[in-house]
C-alpha cells in the first residue's frame, strides 16, 4: 500500500487541496492552537476490555432514556477511576453499566507528583433508537481554564500584528511560525520557544519582538503554556486548504516513509469521522473524534497525529493549519 500511495503523489497532488480566491493583501494572522489535555491523550483501556458502553439489557423492556454526567477521579496509574455523578444519580442499571466501563480505564502517565486527576464524560442512554449509548469525548476541566487564559491574553498595542519583514515582502517569501509561550506572571513577558519555516530567521525575529508585549492579566499562581500559530503569507495567489473526504483519499498523499501500521476499524465502532488540524512538520496534528467516543481508536488517532503529507515545499507551506474531516469506514487498514 505504501508503494501505491507513493506513485499517486505526482499524478494527483492537487486532488487533496482547494484554492481559495485571494485579496492581494499581505497577512500575518495569529491563531491560538487549540489546547489538548495530556491526561486525555494518555487515557487507555485494559487490553481486551470493552472500549464502548452498552445499553443495560435489564432496562430494554422499560424504554428509559437517560443522560448521565460522570466524574472520573483517578488516583493511580494502575487503577480505574472513582466514579461519581453531577446532578441526580442515575438509575442503578445505568450506574452499573458506567462503573463496569470506566473500571477498565487507566491513566498511565500519572506519577507521584499528582495526587488525583479529574476527567468528565457524558453518556446518553437512548431507548427509543436502537438502544444505543452515545458517549461524549472525555473532557478535562482544566481545558476550560486554559481557554479562559487564552481569551484574557492582551497585547500592549491592541489590534496590532507582527510586522511583516520588509526584505521578505520584497522577495515574496512566506513563512509559518509556531510560538510556544510560557507565562509565569500576569505583568511579565512570556518565555518563548519557536518552531518555524527553515531558514527564515527574519520572521522569527518579528514574532519574538511581537510576543514580548503579550500579557495575561487574569493569570493565577500557576504557569500557563499556550501555542500561537503566526502565518505570514500573500493572499494574491489564493489560500490553499486541504479538502475533507475519505481516509483512503487522504492517505494517498502520506509520505513514503510514514510509519507502518495495521488497524482493524471493525473493533472501533465503525464507521466514524475524525477531525484533523494539519500542522506537520511544525507540531503534531490535532486529531479528535467527532461522533461517539471509543477508546479503541486511540492508537489510530495517535498514528494520524504523526502523519505527514507529501507535497512540494510551496504547497506544504500553504496547507499548514487546514482543518479536515475524514470519514473512516469499516474494514481493515494495513499501511
Amino acid at each position: 500500500m505504501r508503494t501505491f500511495f507513493a506513485k499517486q503523489h505526482a499524478l494527483a497532488a492537487m486532488a487533496l487541496v482547494a484554492v481559495l480566491a485571494g485579496t492581494g493583501q499581505q497577512a500575518q494572522a495569529g491563531e491560538v492552537v487549540p489546547p489538548t489535555s495530556k491526561w486525555v491523550d494518555c487515557l487507555s483501556f485494559v487490553p481486551g476490555a470493552p472500549t464502548a458502553i452498552s445499553y443495560p439489557k435489564d432496562m430494554e423492556a422499560l424504554n428509559v432514556n437517560s443522560r448521565v454526567n460522570a466524574v472520573l477521579t483517578f488516583t493511580s496509574p494502575n487503577r480505574g477511576p472513582a466514579l461519581s455523578f453531577e446532578g441526580s444519580a442515575p438509575l442503578l442499571p445505568f450506574a452499573n453499566a458506567i462503573q463496569q466501563y470506566v473500571s477498565n480505564m487507566r491513566l498511565s502517565c500519572m506519577d507521584s507528583s499528582q495526587s488525583k486527576v479529574v476527567l468528565q464524560q457524558t453518556f446518553d442512554f437512548d431507548a427509543l433508537g436502537h438502544r444505543i449509548v452515545k458517549a461524549s469525548q472525555v473532557d478535562d476541566p482544566e481545558l476550560k481554564e486554559k481557554a479562559r487564559y487564552n481569551a484574557c491574553m492582551v497585547h500592549k498595542k491592541p489590534g496590532s500584528v507582527p510586522e511583516f519583514p520588509r526584505r521578505a515582502s520584497r522577495d515574496g517569501r512566506e513563512a509559518h511560525v509556531f510560538a510556544t509561550l510560557r507565562f509565569t506572571q500576569a505583568d511579565k513577558a512570556p518565555e518563548v520557544s519557536l518552531s518555524s519555516t527553515r531558514g527564515q530567521a527574519d520572521f522569527d525575529n518579528a514574532v519574538n519582538a511581537y510576543v514580548e508585549d503579550l500579557r495575561i492579566p487574569c493569570l493565577g499562581k500557576e504557569p500557563f503554556v499556550t501555542t500561537i500559530h503566526y502565518m505570514f503569507s500573500f493572499d494574491d495567489n489564493g489560500r490553499v486548504v486541504l479538502k475533507s473526504g475519505t481516509l483512503a483519499e487522504f492517505l494517498k498523499f502520506a509520505k513514503a516513509d510514514t510509519k507502518s501500521a495495521k488497524f482493524d476499524f471493525n473493533t472501533m465502532s465503525c464507521p466514524f469521522d475524525v477531525k484533523l488540524r494539519y500542522t506537520k512538520p511544525y507540531a503534531p496534528n490535532i486529531v479528535t473524534q467527532l461522533d461517539n467516543y471509543d477508546g479503541a481508536r486511540k492508537p489510530f488517532l495517535d498514528w494520524l497525529k504523526d502523519l505527514e503529507l507529501q507535497f512540494d515545499n510551496k504547497t506544504r507551506e500553504k496547507v499548514i493549519g487546514s482543518n479536515v474531516v475524514l470519514s473512516v469506514p469499516c474494514g481493515q487498514l494495513e499501511f
